[in-house]
């Protein structure tokens, strides 16, 4: 999962400066359907035939015609399945011919323990950046993603508040899962994704646009939970807002959030998923001309 998660991230970042409609390798023609018309369209978007749901983390390690040779070589690299590895670098190199990385043509390399110091060392010092002090209708204190953001968003806070723990975020992590707590329609279980401390609700970096997400990830009772069990945290002071989660529990579980006919859950959209970056997005939200308003089912043109 790792490999896959690094690998998206690159072809999100970089595939717009691959040459479009390139030749699709032979060996891909070889291939059943559905694989063989999925990457024939990733090749011709992406310029590879391996990315996204077609990625499989592999390491070449040579090739021959002779498939008994290959088999021979890579039986004396004494291989165990299953084997785990920590990288120190990443590097982006030159193929050959058959998918081999060339030695000596790397283009760039990326060294990880270096990065990961200068990461815990920027989030020591910036996490407080993130803490805000109760406002208008935040009436506790709440973690924001900063940049040119200024609400209060569910998983964000959540993902934020843990991973800073040990910087003292725990009171700004409780404080956000009871503003949303606070938040919550106790007859209907609806409460926006974001939060800000005026009314109306605006979750955008866009000062003119007038729209609010839906409804909140399924995360703000985990978010309770984590954040009473860290040091210094106590259950008790949800307490009040058990009726709040209640409500919360029972919105996911009637129709249009569950679906009848598979059981599964339903997101409105797109973007209250939190998926909303992803280049192969079509029909994200309700901006999408393709939209019809109906949750999870955008309009098909």
């Amino acid at each position: 999962p790792c490999a896959r998660v690094a690998s998206d991230a690159v072809v999100n970042a970089t595939h717009r400066l691959a040459a479009p409609n390139q030749s699709v390798p032979e060996w891909v023609y070889a291939l059943p359907e559905p694989a063989r018309s999925e990457k024939i369209a990733d090749v011709r978007r992406f310029g590879s035939p391996n990315v996204f749901d077609q990625f499989r983390a592999h390491v070449s390690v040579g090739w021959a015609s002779d498939e008994s040779s290959v088999a021979s070589a890579v039986a004396q690299l004494a291989y165990e399945p299953g084997a785990t590895f920590r990288a120190d670098v990443v590097a982006v190199g030159s193929t050959g011919a058959h998918g081999t990385v060339l030695r000596g043509r790397d283009i760039a390399r990326f060294n990880l323990t270096d990065d990961a110091e200068l990461c815990a060392a920027h989030t020591a010092a910036r996490a407080h950046e993130t803490w805000r002090e109760p406002s208008g209708e935040l009436r506790f204190p709440y973690l924001v993603p900063s940049g040119p953001y200024s609400q209060l968003w569910d998983w964000d806070a959540v993902f934020l508040g843990v991973a800073t723990l040990a910087h003292g975020s725990r009171p700004y992590l409780e404080g956000s899962m009871a503003n949303f707590f606070a938040a919550v329609n106790r007859s209907t279980g609806s409460v926006t994704g974001c939060l800000t401390a005026s009314l109306p609700t605006v979750c955008s970096s866009d000062p003119s646009a007038r729209d609010a997400l839906v409804h909140a990830k399924p995360v703000l009772i985990q978010g309770a939970w984590l954040a009473s069990a860290a040091p210094g945290g106590d259950p008790g002071r949800f307490e009040r807002h058990a009726p709040a989660m209640e409500a919360l529990l029972a919105f996911w579980d009637r129709p249009p959030r569950r679906d009848p006919a598979t059981g599964l859950r339903v997101w409105h959209d797109q973007l209250e998923s939190g998926a909303d970056n992803g280049v192969l997005s079509r029909c994200p939200s309700a901006r999408s001309s393709c939209w019809s308003g109906s949750p999870g089912r955008p309009r098909r043109s």
